[in-house]
């Protein structure tokens, strides 16, 4: 069990009233929340402190992200909460009230308090969530699909908004009980959206024999995909939406490594394509017509090609939304990495 010593607190704010969080319409916003904050909180590099105040480095979000299972109850998604700030004092009550409007906690649940401690080995610093007694009766309702999306929801949620790594989740001070043979008893980790390990895999594709090592992992983007971690690094730029698979490396200098990068655009269809051609102006433009992701949807894939390398575009829509997908390779690397990426192109797959 953790330690609980009151040394390790900074500030103990105590029985603060929310009643600033009443105009929202779901869950019991005027309830109060005991909010104890350790020193440590307070340093805490790239991250908002309790109090609102801003580290020496800024974070990269000011709105939290909520996450919640996606439309087909199987993966866990997340979009962001634009309306809301993570320097906001009362965020955590606004959390439980996006969980609610969200559909995922029901009405009747709320927060007690708020907190930080270490684990045993004072290696890693854990958020506890104390919730009321229908949090324990929602949890006693589901089946161990539903729970495991429930609590990886809130758990994702809260520890993406407070920039932790567990969360120990317990319900009027006691223990939360699963009846599907979970255990709460430590502090749970981040849940992975697509609770799927690594595996290889041995495909052709474009007259190429590969043998991959991949991991099926969820972007911020809005998608699934099966990414080869052996070749391409993976990062997500929240500022534009876009998902980045890049090589590490490339043979020579004054190249730039291969990439696939993916994003969901806001524009028509029409529209990205002509947002395409203008990123590949200066070239020869060759068009053409593939089907591209697993559900083979139709694609217009423009592809400008020289002696150095080549780019190509893809266009297309798939869960009523229109991507667009760029492939960046250099010479050379036609039957290597310009194949893995197609063949990660091919396992993309929309989720909302």
């Amino acid at each position: 069990m953790m330690r609980q010593s009151l040394s390790l607190l900074l500030v103990v704010m105590t029985a603060l009233s929310l009643s600033a969080c009443g105009q929202q319409d779901s869950g019991d916003s005027n309830a109060t929340v005991n909010r104890t904050y350790k020193l440590s909180d307070a340093t805490s590099s790239g991250s908002s402190s309790p109090d609102g105040t801003q580290s020496d480095a800024p974070p990269s979000r000011t709105c939290p992200l909520l996450y919640y299972p996606d439309s087909t109850g199987t993966y866990i998604v997340s979009r962001e909460l634009s309306n809301l700030s993570l320097s906001d004092q009362t965020l955590d009550v606004k959390l439980v009230d996006a969980l609610i409007d969200g559909g995922i906690l029901n009405q009747d649940v709320t927060l007690n308090s708020l907190s930080f401690d270490l684990t045993e080995d004072r290696t890693q610093e854990v958020l506890l969530l104390d919730f009321t007694k229908p949090f324990q009766k929602q949890i006693s309702s589901c089946g161990p699909e539903q729970e495991r999306l429930l609590i990886g929801s809130v758990v994702d949620t809260f520890l993406s908004a407070y920039g932790r790594e567990l969360a120990q989740i317990t319900v009027e001070g006691k223990k939360l009980v699963s009846k599907n043979e979970f255990s709460y008893a430590d502090p749970v980790p981040w849940y992975d959206g697509c609770d799927t390990e690594p595996f290889n895999e041995t495909v052709k594709i474009d007259g190429v024999r590969l043998k991959l090592s991949l991991e099926r992992v969820y972007s911020d983007a809005g998608f699934l995909i099966s990414q080869d971690t052996e070749q391409f690094a993976y990062r997500y730029d929240s500022s534009t939406r876009t998902a980045i698979f890049q090589a590490p490396d490339t043979r020579h200098r004054d190249e730039t490594p291969a990439s696939l990068s993916i994003t969901p655009t806001a524009l028509t269809q029409e529209a990205t394509l002509t947002r395409a051609r203008q990123i590949l102006s200066g070239g020869k433009i060759e068009e053409s017509t593939v089907k591209v992701g697993e559900n083979q949807v139709e694609a217009t894939c423009l592809t400008v090609t020289d002696d150095k390398g080549g780019t190509a575009c893809y266009i297309f829509t798939d869960d009523d939304r229109v991507w667009l997908a760029q492939l960046a390779w250099n010479a050379g690397e036609e039957e290597t990495r310009l194949a893995r990426m197609h063949y990660m192109l091919s396992t993309f797959l929309a989720v909302s």
